[in-house]
């Protein structure tokens, strides 16, 4: 069996209409089952060398950055993020250490930057309603890019098809030790790739 050996929550919220400002801090000596849910806030947020094993981001109406400053020193088997019709703004993903990760999004723009120190795969599924999706991957990363979809003027620079745009693929991907693979399920507003050195 399973034992859980605590659980806790904090939540801050305010009726006035003038500026509110929160600081949390989280122990690094823990392991996180983290959930995290910012409704209508400007929210800036440092996940570097936190031990989370999952981690879950609701961002309704929010103007959300996330980063992941430090390596993740244990593993995570997943990440949902929901965007909702906000903005939300993900750097150093190579550091996050997830097996799994699952981005949906509305009317707004999502931009997941995978740099960091990569240590194993990770599998990204995103999902975007009417925003823009952009992905900012590191130029030697191994990387595969399928769509459930066709998306229109969508010829990435870097990446080359063999099945007629459904499949991209970076030179490094058949080689990789830590593979990425997204799956981009629907993205009316565009998808949009970056290079990173």
């Amino acid at each position: 069996g399973t034992s859980t050996l605590g659980q806790g929550g904090v939540r801050v919220a305010s009726s006035r209409s003038e500026l509110q400002a929160a600081t949390i801090v989280l122990s690094t000596r823990t392991d996180l089952d983290l959930e995290l849910r910012l409704d209508a806030v400007d929210a800036d947020l440092d996940l570097g060398g936190l031990r989370l094993t999952r981690l879950a981001l609701g961002a309704s109406a929010s103007r959300a950055s996330l980063r992941f400053g430090q390596l993740n020193p244990v593993h995570c088997t997943d990440a949902a993020f929901d965007a909702g019709a906000g903005e939300l703004t993900v750097m150093g993903l190579g550091n996050a250490r997830c097996e799994r990760l699952a981005v949906r999004g509305g009317a707004g723009r999502v931009t997941l930057d995978f740099s960091g120190r990569w240590s194993g795969p990770m599998a990204v599924s995103a999902g975007m309603k009417m925003g823009e999706l952009v992905l900012r991957l590191p130029r030697r990363a191994g990387v595969r890019l399928s769509t459930d979809t066709f998306l229109a003027r969508f010829a990435p620079a870097g990446l080359t098809s063999s099945d007629d745009g459904r499949t991209w693929t970076t030179p490094e991907f058949a080689g990789a030790a830590s593979p990425l693979e997204v799956r981009i399920e629907s993205a009316i507003g565009g998808v949009r790739v970056e290079w990173i050195d």
